[in-house]
């Protein structure tokens, strides 16, 4: 590895890599490390790196859509009731031609307009 190999792997956005050990315990960089403490400095940045990619995220399970009856019955009003609320705004999806509901959202929008007491 060249001299100047540090600097060139900063300016692709690698990064630098973590100084290695040399004789005597000393901390030396790149260019004073032997080639096979470069492999093995390199291999675990890269491991590491990958593992901060690819770490599981969290299952967030989807709400439900609801469709006008359900969400009726959810909010405990009438079908005509819901009708009339989307068309002043209620936040709802397309499924098709029917709109689905997500009822956090619709709580929330509720309460935004003052329709629906905190409790």
């Amino acid at each position: 590895m060249r001299a100047d190999s540090a600097p060139r792997l900063r300016r692709r956005g690698i990064g630098t890599l973590p100084a290695a050990r040399g004789d005597g315990g000393a901390r030396v960089g790149v260019a004073g490390a032997g080639l096979a403490q470069v492999l093995d400095l390199l291999a675990e940045l890269v491991a590491t790196k990958l593992e901060e990619r690819i770490a599981p995220t969290p299952a967030v399970s989807p709400q439900p859509l609801l469709d006008r009856k359900k969400l009726a019955e959810a909010l405990g009003c009438s079908l005509p009731t819901v009708d009339k609320l989307t068309r002043e705004g209620l936040p709802h999806l397309r499924v098709g031609d029917s709109p689905r509901y997500e009822l956090d959202r619709a709580i929330e929008h509720l309460r935004a307009r003052g329709a629906v007491d905190g409790g």
